[in-house]
């Protein structure tokens, strides 16, 4: 029986009942016996789990009562808090019969006062049974990460991962990454073996080059991959084809033949430079990768040197750095026993935390323990014990359920934590938003490398992690009793009845509160069948891999009819994608429910009004419900609830009055307003909700007129993300009004405004110094704010906006004609990093005013860090700023030649084109076009829609200056004849894309792409051959031909005159 679920359980009960809410609803000497009882009973846990007692079921029963009961304490105590709401604010006239009168309170008291008594007996029973079994109360002072009313404890404030002594061993790898990658003509792929022995750090130090900056940069994909559950050719060929990738495979064992052949299979079809990263603590390991595919000398990691042994040392038991006064021998024999192993140095400075450095850290010197450390003879599964055992146990409990996700699944962190809070595992820090201490207790796991990072937001948080897989199974089996991990197959849902026996980690199924499914359910029937037959009471229903077809039968009745007579104790239900057209009223039953996931259900319209009931709701989930048309009229009643999510929700006409009265609200992903008021939520009601946080639409602007003053915007400063949004039209003098009454936080990150009718934009502008983001989407306006003086801005985003005439009126300070035009453009938009300008049918010039922008090319400003450009439907755009630094990609669809000209080689010309030079000969043009030294860095190009583009013919276009191009595409093309002749020397392409031209044959150099993975030929009719060259193209693994008939019957199966030179292709697609 797992302690820690018990204790920690006993924990939350306490918390409950110390909550203020609980205490102003009477019965306070019941309470207070209540709460001394737990507190003995929790005590005499500690002593159990420190001798590892069995547990008597019975105990569980018993204390699941208890928690009933306190949860029926705290509806209480929020029913009568929202009564006393609802009187105050008049948001009614009449008394709602959800209510009790006086009276009735009065007897509610004396029958929950009676209840608690009950318990008490019960409670005082087991705790005379515990002991007589011996069990003494064991008192431990720092088991919480966060302690009620105090400040964190030393042991587990929030730390960032400490690493000491291993830039060396990054400089290195990252040498064999890159260096490797420039020199090798041979092979696609290298693997770079990293071996050393046990807790060395390989993982460390794995960790640290597939995060670095440089790293990220140099590879079109990055992997970490569970050797384990992964099918290395089947899962992985697909995703690496033709791109260079970096893929790490952690913790190597032996014999495993057929892994290295998939490895094997996997060095072919991809890009040149990939690389592979494997860790190990067998060098018989190495030498069967050596012999299956061959690898580079592999790297040893040693151990820390003294200095940096110490230096992790103190890092990890002194708080903030402090040393406390200790014995220097006692504490050097220790270091010396770790024998720079930074898992020993982490796992004994943890163990030590704890213990009295004069009189318990000598005597720790000697234990089995740490000689079993030094010696290095503990298994994996003993190590993590150690870990295990250091933690508290709400970690314990958090980390626990974290084995309802399937082994190496991307888990969002968001939503672990609301899944933690809605247990209760998270205890609340005064001052301090739940979800903040949260994050806190996920960045501790972190630290201990039981997460692994797999993605980050732009302001640096983990949104995305997996749990590391030794630790995955090890809490399975931790936690085996309360939790079922994920179900993977149909087969294992027939579990033993009660009494029975069966599978050992299955057979306690009917004691566990909390379950999972790990595979696709397609049919509610079998659900039923498991949640009626083989569970009671659970805590959580987890749907982590659903994922439902069209065709499929949609969620029946009798599967609520289970859930609310079998499993009225659920905090966690996970609906999401299960084809539910509409919720039950029987749902305002589950009363204990804090978290309610029914997101893309879009067959859904409404929700019942009585979800209003579900007094504990913190998050609601309904994202894609893309039928949903309202949200229940009474959702002010919900005085619980931080987050909801209304992502994607189209049909949503309004959102319902007396929304505004959720102060906690921190999540309202969309603000729908409508003309209707008597029932729906005005902007006044965003006043109270200064709670908000991360991102927030507000749709419907023009029904919001004249309560724009009201929302406030500028106070929520913890939102990130505003979005504001108008459907109709406006008369332009009331748009700039209503926009600078709404002015967003200035620390705001990402701003987007959708039809904006303005012509000019508010002042507050200037003093959005913190944003990253910028986007106008059908707006009228006919220049822009000026923006290049925003430091942190790294995305601009133009799109239909038929005014707009130029991006920068001639008033902006970084104008070409400026006086300092140097000082200008060495601050001309210094952070940014994409830019984006699509469907500007009349911008001409990036810069308004007079003839000055006939200024020479050299006067220009430039963009130092644009690295994505694409410029769509913006035909009369002739004078823009340089692009010198482009690497990720650029697209030109439907540009003018001058627009063309100037990306492509800027340099060719003393001045920027005139408008009037509207021709020009494929001769007069060939050395201007490609002359590309400024676009050496650039990865991936798109050509389309420029008619009058001629670049078929010429000899000297200096294609080779595109060294590091990957993907080209020419699309709409008329004169494009035949491919460059210039195109054979780009030979680090892999993607090559060719559509409606009119090519009738394609090269034999093109022979010469050896590291080509896919070639796609779209609606070119006179195409009418395959070149012999193809055949040997090893690498090319997909061939795409759409709408060519006289090729598509060359290209027939079999009899096909062009079949021979494709028939090795794996993939090919023909329509």
């Amino acid at each position: 029986m797992a302690w820690f679920v018990l204790s920690s359980f006993v924990d939350r009960t306490i918390e409950m009942l110390h909550s203020e809410a609980v205490q102003q609803i009477g019965v306070t000497d019941e309470l207070s016996e209540l709460k001394n009882t737990m507190s003995s009973i929790k005590a005499r846990l500690s002593d159990a789990e420190e001798k590892e007692e069995l547990v008597d079921h019975r105990l569980f029963v018993d204390l699941e009562k208890v928690e009933e009961l306190v949860d029926d304490l705290s509806s209480e105590a929020l029913r009568q808090q929202l009564a006393g709401t609802l009187r105050r604010d008049s948001i009614t006239k009449k008394v709602c019969t959800f209510f009790s009168t006086s009276s009735n309170q009065a007897a509610s008291q004396y029958k929950l006062g009676e209840k608690i008594k009950g318990i008490n007996k019960i409670l005082a029973r087991l705790k005379a049974s515990l002991l007589d079994s011996g069990l003494v109360e064991r008192h431990e002072e720092n088991i919480d990460v966060v302690t009620r009313g105090k400040e964190p404890t030393p042991s587990y404030v929030h730390k960032e991962q400490v690493i000491i002594g291993r830039d060396r061993d990054t400089t290195a790898i990252k040498r064999y990454l890159f260096d490797v990658a420039e020199n090798s003509e041979e092979k696609n792929v290298e693997v770079i073996p990293i071996v050393g022995a046990r807790g060395i750090g390989k993982t460390t130090l794995a960790q640290l080059v597939f995060h670095d900056e440089e790293v990220v940069m140099h590879f079109d994909l990055r992997l970490w991959v569970n050797l384990e559950t992964y099918q290395l050719q089947q899962k992985l060929g697909k995703i690496v084809r033709g791109k260079r990738y970096l893929l790490v495979l952690d913790d190597v064992l032996i014999g495993n033949p057929l892994m290295w052949t998939s490895l094997k299979n996997l060095s072919s079809g991809c890009a040149n430079g990939s690389r592979i990263i494997t860790t190990s603590s067998y060098w018989d390991a190495e030498i069967e990768i050596t012999k299956s595919i061959g690898t580079t000398k592999p790297y040893e990691l040693k151990p820390l040197d003294e200095e940096e042994s110490w230096a992790l040392f103190k890092k990890v038991v002194f708080e903030n750095g402090e040393e406390k006064q200790i014995n220097s021998q006692i504490v050097k024999r220790i270091v010396e026993r770790c024998a720079g192993s930074p898992f020993a140095i982490k796992t004994i400075g943890r163990m030590l935390q704890s213990k009295d450095p004069e009189t318990e850290w000598s005597t720790f010197l000697e234990t089995d323990i740490i000689s079993r450390i030094h010696r290095g003879d503990l298994n994996s599964f003993e190590a993590l014990k150690i870990v295990w055992d250091n933690f508290p146990w709400n970690l314990k409990n958090c980390l626990a359920y974290c084995s309802l996700f399937p082994i190496d699944f991307e888990i969002d962190v968001k939503t672990l934590i609301n899944l933690w809070i809605a247990q209760g595992f998270i205890y609340p820090s005064p001052g301090r938003h739940m979800e903040d201490v949260g994050y806190e207790y996920f960045r501790n796991l972190c630290w201990e490398s039981i997460f692994q990072e797999v993605e980050k937001d732009e302001n640096g948080i983990v949104s995305k992690c997996r749990m590391a897989p030794l630790m995955h199974q090890f809490v399975i089996k931790a936690a085996e009793q309360f939790v079922i991990p994920d179900l993977t197959t149909f087969e294992e849902l027939w579990l033993p009845q009660p009494g029975q026996l069966g599978s050992p980690q299955l057979g306690q199924f009917w004691l566990a509160q909390h379950v999972s499914f790990g595979f696709h359910l397609d049919s509610s029937s079998i659900l039923v069948r498991l949640l009626w037959d083989r569970a009671y009471n659970l805590h959580t229903i987890l749907l982590p891999s659903q994922m439902r077809l069209e065709t499929e039968e949609t969620l029946s009745e009798s599967f609520f009819d289970v859930i609310i007579l079998r499993h009225k104790l659920l905090r966690v239900l996970d609906l999401h994608n299960l084809g539910i057209e509409m919720l039950p009223d029987s749902i305002g039953k589950l009363k204990h429910l804090r978290y309610l996931d029914v997101s893309q259900n879009s067959a859904i319209k409404s929700l019942p009004n009585s979800i209003t009931m579900l007094l504990h709701l913190t998050v609601l989930k309904l994202s894609s419900c893309y039928g949903l048309q309202e949200l229940p009229r009474d959702i002010h009643k919900l005085i619980s609830l931080r987050h909801v999510e209304i992502d994607w929700c189209y049909s949503l006409t309004h959102l319902p009055r007396g929304l505004g009265h959720l102060t906690q609200l921190q999540t309202l992903s969309e603000f729908v307003l409508s003309k209707d008021n008597r029932h729906s939520c005005s902007l006044s009601q965003l006043a109270a909700l200064n709670n908000l946080r991360g991102k927030l639409k507000i749709k419907n602007l023009e029904n919001g007129i004249y309560d724009s003053k009201a929302a406030i915007l500028k106070e929520k400063e913890h939102l990130t993300s505003l979005t504001l949004a108008w459907d109709l039209d406006v008369p332009e003098d009331t748009a700039k009004y209503q926009l600078d009454l709404l002015e967003p936080p200035s620390n705001i990150k990402e701003l987007l405004l959708v039809r904006y009718d303005g012509i000019e934009f508010s002042n507050w502008f200037s003093s959005l110094n913190n944003l990253v983001k910028f986007s106008l989407r059908n707006c009228k306006c006919r220049h822009l704010p000026p923006l290049s003086h925003l430091s942190s801005l790294k995305v601009l985003i133009l799109d239909q906006m038929t005014d707009l005439k130029c991006i920068s009126n001639k008033y902006e300070n970084n104008h070409p004609s400026s006086s300092s035009a140097s000082a200008a453009a060495a601050a001309f938009f210094p952070s940014l990093e994409e830019l984006r300008l699509t469907e500007l049918p009349n911008l001409e010039e990036w810069w308004g005013g007079d003839n000055s922008l006939k200024a020479t090319v050299s006067s220009l400003p430039s963009f130092p860090r644009l690295s994505k450009l694409m410029i769509e439907d913006c035909p009369k755009l002739s004078s823009m700023p340089l692009y010198t630094h482009l690497k990720e990609w650029l697209v030109l669809d439907n540009t003018s030649l001058e627009t063309f000209q100037h990306i492509m080689n800027p340099f060719t010309s003393s001045q920027v084109p005139s408008e009037t030079n509207k021709e020009w000969s494929a001769a007069s043009t060939s050395s201007a076009v490609f002359a590309s030294s400024s676009l050496s860095r650039l990865q991936s190009l798109c050509i389309i829609g420029i008619k009058k583009l001629d670049i078929s013919y010429s000899d000297e276009i200096k294609w080779e200056g595109l060294r590091n191009l990957r993907f080209l595409r020419f699309d709409y093309l008329p004169k494009l004849n035949e491919l460059p002749e210039g195109l054979q020397h780009v030979t680090t392409l892999q993607e090559l894309h060719i559509w409606r031209c009119n090519m009738k044959t394609l090269p034999e150099w093109i022979g010469k792409f050896k590291f080509l993975t896919a070639l796609g030929i779209s609606a070119c009719p006179y195409l009418n051959s395959l070149p012999e060259a193809i055949k040997s193209l090893s690498s090319l693994m997909t061939l795409e031909i759409v709408d060519c008939p006289i090729l598509l019957e060359r290209c027939k199966s079999e009899n096909g005159a062009d079949w021979h030179k494709i028939e090795h292709i794996p993939d090919l697609f023909f329509l």
